[in-house]
């Protein structure tokens, strides 16, 4: 067993567990000198029967222990501008990789399959830009949905990674494939996920076609840690590992001159902006500036699903302080010193940094928002929406899409009942469960009924309870009204044991509560009882779990299963294992927003949507329940698996982009195709296709 480590010489360090070897990076200061050293991977010595047992431990499948961590930083605290050097990598630095050889290849002899990729062909990929203004119109999209095969693809991949520059590397490299085997051996002598997630990030910063070719390869591997789990650990641990920046920092102190601080972006093209505040991350709260682990995490599944270019995904840590003493005083916390910006303050830095990024990126820049907190969320997405920006809350839309098709996809198998006949119980009130009621409604209101009589099919519990007008205990914010029962029903119902599934008849039992047990035997058997009164005797109830990480989910798969006798149809924020159900193989599928993100920003940008409407993202929910296959439902996973992320995200893509043209949000003339659409993902891929070619001629 052994790890990698990164760090600034851009090479990898390799230590067996027989040895013990610090891995240091450097940060640079204001200066350019050398401010601090960070040991970002240790592997302790370990005797020759430790290392058996933890190889044993490894080949049952179980992860070895987390190293030691050890920090040496010294020096005094950077400020803001102290990331000057952060913010401006060389040219060199940020364009060494051979992308835009692959890229030149494909253009001279494209495969049928690859989407648009336009790159300048430069004869050295490390002093010219891959964008410039000659081509800043031009959506580029990397295809990596064959970058296993041996098709034309290959070839001008293997072609580009092979000796960049004469004396560079060793005499056998190897073709492609040798090399992102040698790359994913080296991911996996890592001792720990949170080294991999490192190693997988030098390796985006450094070699962006190695990257993206080795996470299409190992695409459900790669996932978990560059995404949901790991990027827990990621942030919580940001500012010990800080590497060169990975997005654009900006804090309170940049107030009034935002404008330069965008303007230092080197990339001139960007298409996406994901923006956080760090204040609601993955239910670890407020780890303010740490949180930018999130808005990059959200650009690499951008570039892995949707194929979209990295440099044209910006990440956007807002910096407005932190109300966590632990976090805002740990001694290599790296956002600003203080407690959270409120009011004013805060609005204005947001609305400078929107400004801003739409006067340099222009106004069909799509603002993507990522974990901010319920008290900011609703409100920033309803007053920029009202401005007429293109924008969406991935957590409050993206996750509710996500759950209207799992519920679409059980509705596809045997016993389930179809979605017009769903009544609802969400446990969590917040933006997850909020937006899903929201969606859901819509989902009943095109089923046939009215507003008033699919909102009555919403039943709302939070910490104190039912949520219903009147109570006495805990505030109603505006959103919790939208679905807050009668004064009448909560005096009746507010009682009820188990989330009251039995008394309103539920038929599906949603949670958001980010609490460990809250779907308890009692209550899940009470919601089969309740589902068989409504629809008939062997009829199935639908359990999603959403809370993310898998500590925190309201129950595991196998308990619900077990707890229903096998009648449960589960679906989870967070993967959990295969297992089987009186002799059926049963696989819980991952009801997770990395199913729809990606398409929804595809599709946005191939439309040149001028607003992210309802309509498109339940149009989105629907493109996912649709392209579940027979395999997976025969397994009871009602949501295609995280290997066909790719397709997925074509399929929402166009999707999304026909119910722009629909509702009248396209501002492309180039969709003439969109409504002949079904739901063959050839002929979604071949319209993106052919609406991205236009889209360039315009």
């Amino acid at each position: 067993m052994g790890c990698v480590g990164v760090q600034s010489g851009e090479s990898a360090k390799y230590c067996s567990a027989s040895q013990s070897v610090s891995v240091h990076r450097v940060v640079w200061g204001r200066s350019g000198a050398r401010r601090a050293r960070e040991p970002i991977a240790r592997c302790k010595r370990a005797d020759n029967a430790g290392v058996i047992e933890q190889e044993a431990r490894s080949s049952e499948g179980h992860q070895s222990n987390h190293p030691n961590h050890d920090t040496d930083c010294s020096g005094p605290k950077r400020d803001v501008a102290s990331y000057a050097q952060l913010r401006h990598p060389t040219r060199r630095e940020w364009l060494a990789s051979s992308a835009s050889v692959v890229a030149a290849a494909l253009l001279q002899d494209a495969p049928a399959d690859a989407a648009i990729i336009d790159a300048r062909e430069a004869s050295d990929a490390s002093a010219a830009p891959l964008l410039d203004s000659s081509n800043a119109g031009q959506l580029v999209v990397a295809d990596v949905s064959n970058v296993a095969s041996e098709s034309r693809l290959g070839q001008a991949a293997g072609a580009a990674f092979s000796r960049p520059k004469m004396g560079l590397v060793p005499a056998n490299l190897g073709n492609r494939q040798k090399q992102l085997d040698r790359a994913w051996a080296a991911v996996n002598r890592c001792c720990t996920d949170l080294d991999k997630y490192q190693a997988l990030m030098l390796l985006r910063d450094t070699e962006s076609d190695v990257f993206l070719a080795l996470a299409a390869e190992h695409a459900q591997d790669v996932l978990p840690i560059l995404y949901t789990p790991t990027v827990a650990q990621a942030c919580t641990h940001w500012s010990e590992l800080l590497r060169r920046s990975p997005g654009l920092y900006i804090s309170l102190d940049d107030q009034g001159r935002v404008p330069a601080v965008v303007n230092s972006w080197p990339e001139k093209d960007i298409r996406i902006a994901v923006l956080t505040d760090g204040e609601r991350i993955l239910g670890l709260g407020d780890i303010g500036a740490n949180g930018m682990g999130i808005p990059v995490g959200k650009s690499t599944v951008y570039a892995i699903a949707a194929g979209i270019d990295p440099r044209q995904v910006l990440p956007v840590g807002l910096d407005t302080g932190c109300d966590v003493d632990e976090v805002r005083d740990a001694p290599f916390y790296a956002g600003l010193p203080r407690r959270r910006a409120r009011g004013p303050e805060y609005d204005e830095l947001v609305a400078e940094t929107v400004a801003a990024l739409r006067e340099r990126y222009g106004p069909a820049l799509l603002i993507h928002w990522e974990d901010f907190s319920s008290r900011n969320s609703y409100r920033l997405l309803q007053r920029f929406r009202d401005q007429g920006v293109p924008t969406f809350n991935d957590d409050i839309e993206s996750t509710a899409a996500a759950v209207v098709a799992a519920v679409l996809g059980a509705a596809r198998l045997q016993s389930v009942p179809p979605l017009a006949q769903q009544h609802f119980v969400f446990v969590g009130a917040g933006q997850a469960n909020i937006g899903s009621a929201r969606l859901l409604t819509r989902a009943l209101v095109a089923e046939g009924l009215s507003q008033e009589e699919a909102r009555s099919r919403m039943w709302l519990y939070d910490s104190k309870g039912l949520v219903y007008r009147g109570r006495k205990e805990g505030g109603l914010t505006p959103q919790k009204l939208e679905f807050a029962r009668s004064e009448e029903e909560g005096r009746r119902l507010g009682g009820e044991a188990q989330f009251g599934v039995e008394a309103v008849g539920a038929t599906c039992l949603v949670g958001a509560a980010a609490r460990r047990g809250t779907f308890t035997r009692d209550a899940l058997q009470a919601l089969t009882r309740a589902v068989e009164r409504r629809a008939g005797k062997g009829s199935r109830p639908i359990v999603l779990a959403l809370s993310n990480p898998k500590e925190s989910a309201e129950c595991t798969a196998q308990e619900a299963y077990d707890y229903t006798s096998g009648a449960a149809v589960f679906a989870s924020g967070t993967a959990f294992p295969p297992t089987s159900v009186n002799g059926q193989d049963r696989e819980p599928a991952q009801a997770n927003n990395s199913l729809v993100f990606p398409g929804i920003g595809l599709g946005c940008i191939a439309a040149g949507a001028t607003q992210v409407t309802d309509g498109m993202m339940l149009e989105a929910a629907r493109a996912v329940a649709a392209i579940t296959s027979p395999a997976d439902l025969r397994r009871d996973c009602v949501l295609p698996d995280a290997s066909r992320l790719r397709e997925v995200a074509v399929a929402v893509a166009a999707a999304v982009a026909a119910a722009a043209k629909a509702e009248g949000v396209s501002s492309s003339a180039a969709l003439a195709c969109l409504p002949e659409l079904g739901h063959s993902t050839q002929r979604n891929e071949n319209c993106l296709k052919s609406l991205q070619h236009e889209l360039a001629a315009v």
